[in-house]
């Protein structure tokens, strides 16, 4: 499963072939049960997932149920037939976490996400045709990943003045196109024109792995903004099978402007003729590069070699104008310096 934050609360989803009525009227009731206590402001014995998890149980459950639906509905008009295999997935509430000096000091809630893992089935066309099984297996993956942003709305749309919009995959790539960006379908012989789109540096390398696996993606040329998120979708997709990753990216365009900003920094501090103020625009520009690299990277890595290296700039300044001398600064910075940069080859060695 994907990775989660400490804090942060997830509801896990398991549909192993299809969602039975019961768990559904099982869990209606318990929320009808919190409901009345909640008005009868009688609290005993309600807890944090009778508030929190059965929503989002409800959310993933949800989920199961109509996409298996639609699939069973799709492969009746399509004359052919589909099973659901074990899926799993998750629906929880999005955490941000603020980080100093590489120890999380902030953790911030600011929506939901539902990450549906794995998504499998069974199907077959009744006439053996390779072509339509394909286009079966395509078009339930465009509406699994489309209920990604729809059953979030559905739950928590309840002011119409005030509606939510959720993103998925191919929501994404919708509203790219309603912005009137170049949507890209690639595989390997056009892999050149990876050169023309602008998104995260790991999501890139990520469909750059898998145009040379021989996989198809789809692709808008840069990111999107769309009610407060800002990022990129794009699919993945195996031609021998019609199978898909439906995936969202978050976009790096902030990661550039405050590695932009170091630089301003730093070239600024080599024209100010006070060396104190000069040290304080290096320090601020290595601060400022680690968070962009690390915002550029998805690693925090780099906010943590970057601001140990500040902060023994400042200890040598310090040092410095106290004794005349660095040399007591030398020797613990070194072994600092040479522990990270190990930790980092073998973070490379091991593919991050």
């Amino acid at each position: 499963m994907s990775p989660t934050n400490v804090g942060a609360y997830q509801a896990v989803g398991i549909d192993l072939q299809g969602i039975a009525a019961k768990q559904l009227q099982a869990l209606q009731t318990e929320l009808e049960q919190t409901k009345e206590k909640l008005e009868a402001e009688n609290m005993d014995g309600v807890s944090g997932h009778d508030l929190t998890g059965n929503i989002l149980q409800t959310g993933m459950l949800s989920y199961f149920a109509m996409t298996y639906a639609q699939d069973k509905l799709a492969a009746k008009m399509a004359d052919s037939v589909s099973y659901r295999q074990p899926s799993y997935g998750t629906f929880g509430i999005a955490g941000s976490v603020s980080y100093w000096f590489g120890f999380p000091i902030n953790i911030a809630f600011t929506g939901v996400v539902m990450d549906i893992d794995n998504l499998a089935f069974s199907s077959e066309v009744k006439n053996n045709c390779h072509g339509d099984w394909l286009a079966l297996n395509k078009a339930s993956g465009l509406r699994a990943s489309a209920y990604e942003h729809i059953i979030p709305e559905m739950m928590f749309n309840t002011d119409p003045a005030n509606p939510v919009e959720g993103i998925s995959a191919v929501k994404a790539l919708s509203v790219a196109a309603q912005q009137n960006q170049k949507i890209y379908t690639l595989n390997l012989d056009k892999i050149e024109e990876l050169a023309n789109i602008n998104i995260d540096s790991a999501a890139k390398n990520e469909i750059r792995n898998a145009l040379y696996q021989g996989k198809t993606v789809t692709v808008h040329e840069k990111p999107i903004t769309h009610f407060g998120w800002t990022g990129s979708g794009y699919i993945v997709t195996d031609n021998d099978t019609g199978a898909g990753a439906y995936k969202i990216s978050g976009g790096s365009n902030g990661g550039y402007l405050l590695i932009a900003i170091a630089i301003g920094l730093f070239l600024l501090g080599l024209f100010i003729s006070s060396s104190i103020i000069s040290v304080m625009l290096l320090v601020a520009s290595l601060l400022v590069a680690g968070c962009g690299l690390s915002m550029l990277f998805n690693d925090s890595i780099y906010v943590n070699i970057y601001q140990i290296i500040a902060v023994q700039i400042v200890a040598a300044t310090l040092l410095y104008l106290s004794f005349g001398s660095i040399i007591v600064w030398l020797i613990p910075t070194l072994i600092e310096v040479s522990l990270l940069f190990s930790s980092f080859s073998r973070r490379c060695a091991a593919g991050f």
